[in-house]
């Protein structure tokens, strides 16, 4: 996989998120208890909500390759 994009509205541990990571893909997900505390504080793809336009506006950052697919992936756990 490219990217992973988690939508969950709550995450117990984000089990997911964390393997992703792991695995260095980089998550788009948003910030919510069990997601929020699985990146750095400036994670660049935590949106603030659901909402479908914050999650439009990050694939469009990465349509034009406005992120680097390999320094996120390896800065999830950093």
């Amino acid at each position: 996989f490219d990217y992973i994009c988690m939508t969950s509205r709550y995450e117990g541990f984000g089990l997911v998120a964390v393997e992703a990571a792991f695995a260095g893909v980089p998550v788009i997900a948003p910030k919510v208890a069990g997601l929020k505390e699985t990146f750095p504080p400036n994670w660049p793809l935590l949106t603030n909500s659901l909402s479908n336009e914050e999650f439009e506006t990050i694939l469009k950052k990465i349509a034009a390759n406005q992120f680097d697919q390999k320094i996120l992936g390896k800065q999830a756990f950093d």
